[in-house]
């Protein structure tokens, strides 16, 4: 009950971007989890949100350990979400401008989202719709990291893929299809002109890459993070 009471603490700062006061009561949190259960998948959404308020304040390395700690406990328990954690690191790296590394880790997240399945439509059997979007925005994230290493017909090709399956899961009003349709339109319109240059499509595209929050299954671009769900 006090673990979850300060994990709710949290959330509420949290949701008000006060950064630096989610952070004790979420340590606070993953200590008592920590001594209750140990290392355990019950503590991933502790470490998920270290992770996150950490990237918010722009202390990348703690980020980084916490997402990897995330990544860890969630592959020891054989869950997807281990895929949605690389998917984190790997923003995380671009911010510190480890791009090859991170198109590395974005690539690989894709093959942990998908497991064994080879179909990611939305007929797939194996995927459900928030796995399929999981899966989507770190395909996007692929096609940003391509264009930061100006490899832009790849890049196109990944974003397409992208919007493939954004458009079917949802409808093409929402928030993060047009964000990712107009990423697209962007490369396609901008890319081959030779006066195009490399600065200039960063410019407008933005930072790009896309963190994934596992309490709601959604996701924000990057400065915003998504509120995590208050425990009852």
């Amino acid at each position: 009950l006090i673990a979850s009471t300060l994990h709710n603490l949290s959330v509420l700062h949290i949701w008000n971007k006060e950064y630096d006061q989610a952070l004790p009561f979420c340590r606070e949190c993953l200590r008592i989890k920590t001594e209750l259960i140990g290392d355990s998948i019950e503590a991933v959404q502790c470490w998920a949100n270290m992770g996150l308020i950490s990237y918010a304040m722009e202390s990348f390395p703690s980020s980084l350990t916490s997402f990897r700690k995330a990544a860890q406990l969630s592959m020891e328990a054989a869950s997807h979400v281990s895929g949605i954690f690389i998917n984190n690191i790997a923003c995380v790296h671009t911010d510190m401008s480890k791009l090859s590394l991170a198109r590395t880790e974005f690539d690989k997240s894709v093959q942990v989202q998908k497991g064994e399945s080879l179909d990611i439509s939305l007929d797939s059997v194996a995927l459900g719709r928030d796995e399929l979007l999981s899966i989507s925005i770190s395909i996007f994230n692929v096609g940003v990291s391509c264009a930061k290493q100006k490899q832009y017909e790849t890049a196109v090709s990944h974003i397409d893929a992208c919007f493939s399956i954004q458009s079917t899961l949802m409808d093409e009003s929402e928030a993060i299809v047009q964000t990712t349709l107009y990423s697209l339109n962007l490369l396609k319109s901008l890319v081959p002109t030779s006066r195009t240059s490399y600065d200039t499509l960063m410019d407008a595209m933005g930072s790009g890459m896309i963190l994934i929050d596992i309490s709601s299954q959604s996701s924000s671009a990057k400065p915003m993070l998504v509120k995590p769900k208050v425990t009852e």
